[in-house]
C-alpha cells in the first residue's frame, strides 16, 4: 500500500464529521457524543453508543449496550454487506471509477421505464413460472429486462413512490443497478385498506399480492434507512396494522437471530405511527411467504399465524409488562425499609434511583445496610466505591451485620484485637461473599464515562442492583451538566436491556447550606440527574433528636405514635410510587451502625403523607 493511499485512510479515521456521517447513512441520530448504535443487529430506541478518539487519533464509535464498536471503515462495511477489505481497497482508490458520477432519481425512473417496456409477456410468463407466482403481480412490482445483463430488473421506490434504485435478478445472483440508492418494492394498484403485509424482498411481495394483501418489500432488512422509508411510507399511507412476516430461518442460527433483531427493530419503528404491528414468520418447514403459498397457504393461514402472533402496538406492550409483572419477571425489590419499598416501587427493573444527603448523613452507611440485606436475600448486586478501600467497607458492613460499631474505631480494635479478629474469622464466608461484589477504585482518578462501561459489564454479568458510590466522586469535564445527561442517556438503555436498577450515592450542590430546605435543584451536577431518575431520597442528620408523631406499620398502617428520631429520609421523587412527598421518620444507630424505620411523619391532612391512611 503506498504511503498517499495510507494517509487516504487515515485522514477518513481521523476525520469525526466523516464518521458522523456513515452513522447517519445508517439511520442513526446523533446528540452530542451519544448516539443510536448503528449496528442493524441492535433496535437501539434510546442513543446507547459513545463517539470517541482513541489514542491513536482516529474516531469511532462503541455501543455500551451491545458492545458493537467500529471506525468509518467499518460501519461502511456492514452497512453494504462487504467485506472491510473490499471497503479500504475502495477508500484507498483501487477499484474506485474516477470519472463515475452517482446516478439521479430521474436516470433511475428512466432505466426502470425502459427495463419495463422491454419485458414482453414471455419473459414476465417464464419468470412467473420460476417464481411460482402470477405475472398481475410481476407487472404490480413494475419488473422489467436488462439486455445488457440479461437479468430481470425490479425498481426500488422512496417513500413518495419515486425510483431510486433497481435491483437486477439473475438465476444464480441479486444485485443493484450501480448509482442507485435501496429502497422499498412498493407495487401499483394497492386498495388501502385492511392490514399492509410487509415482505422480505420483491417475490415474496409478489406471493403475498397474489393471496389478496397490500403488501410491500424491504430490500434490506439490516439497515435503519429501511426502516425510516418503511415508517415515512406507511405514516404516509395510513394503517390501523401492519404485519412483520420474516423468512423462517434455521432456529437458533446467527441469521435467525439477525432476522429476528431486525424485525424487532422495524417494529419498535412503527408502533408510534401504526395502532398495531404484528412479527411473524411462515410456519416449519416453509421458508418465506413464496414457499409458504407454493405448498398451499391461503390468506385464512396468513391471518390466523398473524391473530396468533403477539401485538407489538401499545396495547402489546403493556401485556407483556403485566404479564411480566403478574408472573414476578419484573417487579420491585425490596429494600430494608417498608415504607420505603410501598412509597417508591424505586427497584423496577431500568430504574436509576439517587440517595442524596450533607456528609455526614450517613449515607453511605445507609446504602450498604441495603446492600448486605439484598445480598443475603439472594439478590445480585454489585458496587463501586469509589471512596475508601473495600477492606473500609466491609469492616462497616461486619459492624452492620454483628452490631458493633467499635470495629469502625481505631483505638477499640486496637484495644480488642483477638475479639475483631474472631469475628472476622466466624464471618469470613460471607465477608468473601459480598466482598466479591464490592470493586473500589484504582488508583487514578475514574471518569463519569468510564463508569458506563463498568455498569454495563456488571449488568451483562447478572447483577439486578448496581450501586455507584459517591457518582460525585467520578471525574468530569468543564460541563458537567452535559457529562451527566450523557451518562445517563447511555446507561438506561443498558438497564433496560438487562433488567437492572442503578443506585447512585450523591451530594447537594456546593453552597447549599446544611439545615435549609432541600429542593431538586439542590442536587449537585446539573438538572440531568432529576430529570432521569426515577427515584430520589434524601437523607437528613438532626444534630438533636426530633420529636415527631408517626403512622407505621403493624401488618396493616396503625394509630398514630411519637417517636424520638435523628435522620429523616424525604421522598423527593417516586415516579413509580406514591411516595413522593413522604417524610420517613429513621432512627440512626450509632451503636450498631444501623438504620431503623419508624414510620411516616404526620404533619398535617395536606401532605402528602396523608395518603398513607388510604
Amino acid at each position: 500500500m503506498s504511503t498517499g493511499s495510507s494517509e487516504a485512510i487515515d485522514r477518513l479515521r481521523h476525520d469525526r464529521s466523516a464518521l458522523e456521517a456513515e452513522i447517519v447513512d445508517a439511520g442513526s441520530t446523533i446528540r452530542g457524543d451519544a448516539c443510536n448504535c448503528p449496528s442493524p443487529d441492535h433496535p437501539d430506541r434510546h442513543p446507547s453508543a459513545m463517539i470517541y478518539t482513541g489514542e491513536d487519533g482516529a474516531w469511532r464509535v462503541k455501543c455500551h449496550a451491545c458492545g458493537w464498536c467500529g471506525d468509518v471503515f467499518d460501519i461502511r462495511a456492514m452497512m453494504t454487506g462487504r467485506p472491510l477489505a473490499d471497503v479500504l481497497r475502495e477508500a484507498r482508490g483501487a477499484d474506485r471509477p474516477r470519472t463515475a458520477r452517482r446516478a439521479t432519481p430521474a436516470d433511475m425512473l428512466a432505466l426502470a421505464k425502459r427495463y419495463h417496456e422491454v419485458a414482453d409477456d414471455d419473459r414476465l410468463v417464464a419468470l412467473a413460472k420460476r417464481l411460482s407466482v402470477s405475472v398481475d403481480s410481476l407487472r404490480r412490482l413494475r419488473v422489467g429486462w436488462c439486455e445488457r445483463d440479461g437479468a430481470y430488473s425490479f425498481p426500488m421506490r422512496n417513500a413518495a413512490g419515486d425510483v431510486t434504485g433497481i435491483r437486477l435478478r439473475l438465476d444464480d445472483a441479486k444485485y443493484a443497478e450501480r448509482g442507485g440508492r435501496d429502497g422499498l418494492f412498493i407495487p401499483v394498484g394497492l386498495i388501502g385498506s385492511g392490514p399492509l403485509l410487509i415482505a422480505e424482498g420483491p417475490t415474496d411481495c409478489a406471493a403475498a399480492l397474489d393471496m389478496g394483501y397490500d403488501a410491500i418489500g424491504r430490500a434490506n432488512n439490516s439497515a435503519r434507512t429501511t426502516d425510516d422509508l418503511i415508517a415515512e411510507y406507511v405514516t404516509r399511507q395510513r394503517r390501523d396494522e401492519v404485519w412483520i412476516v420474516t423468512d423462517a430461518d434455521p432456529a437458533g442460527s446467527r441469521a435467525a437471530e439477525a432476522t429476528q433483531a431486525a424485525a424487532d427493530r422495524l417494529a419498535a419503528r412503527l408502533v408510534p405511527v401504526v395502532g398495531t404491528v404484528r412479527v411473524f414468520a411462515p410456519p416449519s418447514p416453509h421458508k418465506d411467504v413464496r414457499a409458504w403459498r407454493i405448498n398451499g397457504a391461503t390468506a385464512d393461514d396468513v391471518d390466523a399465524a398473524a391473530e396468533a402472533s403477539s401485538s407489538r402496538g401499545p396495547a402489546g406492550e403493556l401485556r407483556d409488562m403485566l404479564a411480566a409483572e403478574i408472573d414476578g419477571r419484573r417487579s420491585a425489590i425490596a429494600w430494608p425499609w417498608r415504607l420505603v419499598t410501598r412509597g417508591t416501587q424505586a427497584l423496577i427493573p431500568g430504574t436509576v434511583t439517587l440517595i442524596v444527603g450533607d456528609p455526614g448523613s450517613g449515607k453511605s452507611l445507609l446504602v450498604m445496610q441495603a446492600l448486605a440485606h439484598w445480598h443475603d436475600a439472594g439478590v445480585k448486586v454489585a458496587a463501586f466505591e469509589l471512596e475508601q478501600s473495600r477492606a473500609e467497607h466491609l469492616k462497616r458492613a461486619l459492624a452492620q451485620r454483628i452490631g458493633a460499631a467499635w470495629l469502625t474505631d481505631l483505638e477499640a480494635v486496637a484495644q480488642r484485637g483477638d475479639e475483631a479478629m474472631a469475628y472476622n474469622a466466624e464471618h469470613e464466608a460471607w465477608i468473601d461473599a459480598l466482598g466479591r461484589c464490592i470493586h473500589d477504585g484504582p488508583a487514578e482518578p475514574v471518569k463519569l464515562c468510564d463508569l458506563i462501561g463498568w455498569t454495563e459489564a456488571r449488568a451483562a454479568a447478572g447483577a439486578r442492583i448496581i450501586v455507584i458510590d459517591p457518582i460525585t466522586a467520578a471525574q468530569t469535564t468543564d460541563r458537567p451538566w452535559d457529562d451527566a445527561q450523557r451518562f445517563l442517556q447511555t446507561v438506561m438503555p443498558i438497564l433496560d436491556h438487562y433488567g437492572a436498577s442503578l443506585v447512585l450515592v450523591s451530594h447537594p450542590r456546593k453552597g447549599k447550606q446544611r439545615g435549609a430546605i432541600s429542593t431538586l435543584d439542590d442536587l449537585a451536577g446539573g438538572a440531568a440527574w432529576q430529570r432521569f431518575a426515577q427515584c430520589i431520597l434524601w437523607l437528613e442528620r438532626h444534630d438533636e433528636p426530633r420529636d415527631v408523631t408517626v403512622k407505621g406499620f403493624a401488618g396493616l398502617l396503625h394509630a398514630t405514635s411519637n417517636e424520638s428520631i435523628n435522620r429523616t429520609l424525604r421522598v423527593m421523587k417516586a415516579r413509580n410510587g406514591r411516595g413522593a412527598g413522604w417524610q420517613l421518620a429513621f432512627d440512626f444507630d450509632p451503636e450498631t451502625l444501623r438504620f431503623h424505620e419508624r414510620g411516616a411523619i404526620v404533619k398535617s391532612t395536606t401532605t402528602r403523607n396523608a395518603e398513607l391512611d388510604g
